[in-house]
């Protein structure tokens, strides 16, 4: 089927972005069984500070109760209600089975070990998915159990990665990170230029065409999935 790729080119894919990984020190790992189909994922973690915005409901009322560090801020370009936070996103690259696709699995934690929610999730990613997205945008960006370990991860919904990467067949000789490049940034995950230059041969505006592919998902995925 076009756009999908089958489990031994996903590994052929992972091996060469682990090599350049090595090389620029990008921090992406290996784990897991390459034995077994959908077994084997990559794995990268990487520290930020992000800013929550407090709004008047009880699931932001948390932050009253944790010890924020003080900075000197200007008070009238900085709102009251906006936090600085230290926090620690974890990023999985799996193979999907079901979609023949790679799969963006993903995590958050503040520096007190409490993981992001849904909706903070949302704070921080809505200026990527703006728009079309927004009224069904738990439908694109969903929480599932993670395939290998089998704990909550929230996740962009594969249904249509295989349109996506249908448009870079034969202009890609790495379609796993021609996707990644292109999705990656939605969640705030940015490859290097390095992965570009040695995988990416034509000048598509990749980050545009992965919103409208997400838009696709939205009309054609009413399910919502949480746990």
């Amino acid at each position: 089927m076009a756009g999908t790729i089958t489990w031994e080119y996903f590994l052929k894919c992972t091996n060469e972005l682990l090599r350049i990984s090595d090389i620029i020190n990008d921090d992406w790992v290996g784990r897991g069984s390459k034995n077994i189909a959908g077994s084997y994922y990559l794995a990268k973690t990487t520290k930020r500070s992000c800013t929550i915005v407090k709004e008047n409901n009880e699931a932001a009322d948390y932050l009253e109760e944790l010890e924020l560090e003080r900075h000197e801020i200007d008070n009238e370009s900085v709102s009251t209600n906006a936090r600085d936070r230290a926090s620690e996103w974890e990023y999985h690259v799996l193979y999907n089975i079901s979609y023949s696709v790679p799969v963006l699995y993903f995590n958050a934690c503040f520096s007190d070990g409490s993981l992001f929610s849904l909706e903070q999730l949302w704070q921080l990613l809505s200026y990527n998915f703006k728009g079309a997205l927004e009224p069904q945008k738990w439908s694109v960006l969903t929480q599932q159990e993670h395939p290998v370990l089998g704990r909550p991860f929230f996740q962009l919904h594969p249904c249509q990665t295989a349109k996506f990467l249908e448009i870079f067949e034969g202009c890609s000789s790495n379609l796993l990170i021609t996707w990644l490049s292109s999705v990656g940034p939605l969640v705030g995950l940015e490859l290097p230029l390095p992965y570009s230059h040695e995988h990416l041969h034509k000048n598509y505006t990749h980050t545009e065409t992965s919103k409208g592919i997400l838009q696709d998902s939205v009309v054609n995925h009413s399910k919502i999935h949480l746990l």
